[in-house]
C-alpha cells in the first residue's frame, strides 16, 4: 500500500489553539506571575501529545522525554489548590510511562494520563470547551477508512482530556463502523484482520462505557492495537 498517503501525525493538532486560547480566559482572573499559568498548562498538554503519538507510532524510545519532562515538571505557583491532587497523580502516571517497557505499558499510561488531564479539569472547573467536528466521507478504500479511524481517535482523546462525553461517543460511534478493507479487493493479512476486528470491539465497548476510568483503559487499548497494526502495514 501507499503509506505516503497515510503518514500518522500528532492527535488533535486543532485542539492545541483551542487548549491555550481557552486557558487563556479561564485564567485571566487567577493571580498570576506574569501570566504564565496557560503558557504553563500548554506545556503540559505538548507532553501529553507528544508521549501519544509516539505510541500510536510504536516509538518507544520517543516517549521516554516527554514522560520524564512532566514528571519532575513543578507545580505553577498559581494552580488553585483543588487540582494540586490531579497533577500529583500525574507526575506518578508519567513516571509509570518513563520506565515501562513495553507499548502496552506506555500505551495503557498515556491514556491514564489524558484522563487525569480530564480530572484536573474538572477540578479547576476549567479546560479546553469541545465541539464535535465533521467526520471525514465515508470511503472503503484504506486511506479513506484509515482517517475514520483517526477522526474517530480524536474525539475520543478530546473526550478524555475535556472531559466531554459528547466527543468521546462520537469517536466510539466512528470507530464501531465496518472493519478494514484494503485497496483492489485484497486480503488483509491475518493478524491484520484481527487487529482491525479487536479495535471495532473496541468502539463498542467505548460507547457503552460511562466510567472515565474504564474509558481510559479502552483508549490505551485502542492506542496498542492501532500501533501494532500500523507497524504491520508499515505505515509511519
Amino acid at each position: 500500500m501507499d503509506t505516503s498517503a497515510s503518514t500518522l501525525r500528532p492527535i488533535a493538532p486543532g485542539l492545541a489553539a483551542l487548549f491555550v486560547v481557552v486557558a487563556l480566559t479561564d485564567c485571566a482572573s487567577a493571580p498570576t506571575s506574569g501570566n504564565t499559568l496557560p503558557a504553563h498548562m500548554y506545556a503540559h498538554y505538548r507532553q501529553v501529545g507528544e508521549i501519544q503519538t509516539a505510541v500510536i507510532r510504536g516509538e518507544m524510545e520517543s516517549v521516554r522525554q516527554p514522560a520524564r519532562w512532566l514528571a519532575t515538571h513543578e507545580d505553577h505557583p498559581d494552580l488553585p489548590r483543588g487540582v494540586l491532587s490531579p497533577m500529583d497523580e500525574l507526575r506518578r502516571e508519567a513516571r509509570r510511562v518513563e520506565i515501562s517497557t513495553t507499548l502496552e505499558e506506555a500505551a495503557l499510561g498515556a491514556a491514564a494520563l489524558g484522563a487525569t488531564c480530564g480530572t484536573c479539569h474538572e477540578a479547576a472547573g476549567a479546560g479546553p470547551r469541545l465541539e464535535v467536528r465533521s467526520m471525514p466521507a465515508r470511503g472503503m478504500d484504506t486511506q479513506g477508512h484509515m482517517l475514520r479511524h483517526l477522526w474517530a481517535a480524536d474525539r475520543m482523546w478530546e473526550g478524555l482530556i475535556g472531559p466531554s462525553d459528547e466527543t468521546w461517543m462520537a469517536g466510539a460511534v466512528a470507530l464501531s463502523e465496518a472493519p478494514l478493507h484494503l485497496e483492489g479487493g485484497a486480503e488483509a493479512p491475518g493478524e491484520v484482520s484481527r487487529l482491525a476486528a479487536e479495535v471495532h470491539t473496541l468502539g463498542t465497548e467505548a460507547h457503552r462505557t460511562r466510567d472515565h476510568s474504564r474509558r481510559a483503559g479502552i483508549y490505551g487499548r485502542l492506542l496498542a492495537t492501532c500501533s501494532r497494526c500500523h507497524t504491520l502495514l508499515e505505515v509511519s
